[in-house]
């Protein structure tokens, strides 16, 4: 019979030659995003920064020009949605994570204490989900996705004040690291979804499993509940996402796994 250690072993270890170098990241902490910014994806560079880290360059932000002809539909008010109304949905889209996702089901099943930094791996995981299906929906799908990240960062703004950082500089320094991390992540899990389950399930046992696992089936209810998830954003159509914006997240857990994993 095979091991636990060594289903796990054969599990991540695929996955973990491919995307080494998303892991050295994820692991040593560079002072500035800058550095490693060329090896990230495309998509990645062009987010937006939080709000809170003032006078820091994190990233460079490409501003497509629009053509003549979007220019003449926008004069004409015949584009589909207005930027307003698209930055709303980016907010609705982020408050549908933070109100309907169950941290804790992800802190029983990873083995992760409760603490803020924890909160924010596994709200970051959904997020990244939501802006792989938003990439589909072209300029209008960006643009949501640059409001869902800066209500990202407003939230962890405001998080983070409510627990009484020391200084202004101290929590500058910590959202910057979350930043960085961030970014590293959204690397990573762009390559586990693009390939397959073993790279998938090495980017998730590096970041929620803090690359502990006790138990292998933890690694795959998670591998599980991303392809799900994934499946089901893909399902929704573009008035879901870019004007109802609410998401019917999944249950990470049934009653049976809550019992034997507690």
């Amino acid at each position: 019979m095979i091991s636990n250690s060594s289903r796990l072993h054969s599990l991540v270890h695929a996955g973990n030659r491919q995307i080494a170098s998303a892991m050295v990241v994820n692991q040593v902490l560079v002072p500035r995003v800058s550095q490693y910014t060329s090896i990230l994806s495309p998509r990645v560079t062009s987010l937006p920064v939080p709000k809170p880290i003032t006078g820091v360059r994190l990233v460079t932000t490409a501003v497509e020009e629009p053509g003549t002809i979007k220019k003449l539909l926008r004069k004409m008010g015949w584009l589909e949605h207005s930027r307003s109304r698209l930055k709303a949905s980016g907010f609705k889209l982020y408050e549908s994570i933070a109100e309907k996702v169950v941290p804790t089901d992800f802190f029983q099943v990873c083995e992760m204490p409760d603490t803020f930094q924890s909160w924010f791996v596994v709200i970051e995981l959904h997020i990244w989900m939501v802006m792989v299906r938003l990439e589909v929906e072209g300029e209008d799908g960006r643009f949501t996705r640059n409001a869902l990240i800066e209500a990202l960062w407003e939230d962890v703004d405001t998080r983070s004040k409510k627990l009484g950082a020391a200084s202004l500089s101290i929590r500058k320094e910590q959202i910057n690291q979350l930043v960085q991390q961030f970014q590293a992540s959204l690397f990573a899990y762009d390559e586990g979804i693009l390939s397959n389950d073993k790279v998938l399930a090495g980017a998730l046992w590096r970041r929620l499993f803090n690359m502990e696992c006790s138990d292998p089936e933890r690694l795959e209810c998670c591998v599980s509940y991303v392809r799900k998830q994934i499946a089901l954003l893909d399902s929704l159509s573009r008035e879901d996402m870019l004007l109802k914006s609410d998401i019917p997240w999944q249950p990470l857990l049934e009653r049976d796994f809550k019992v034997s994993w507690k």
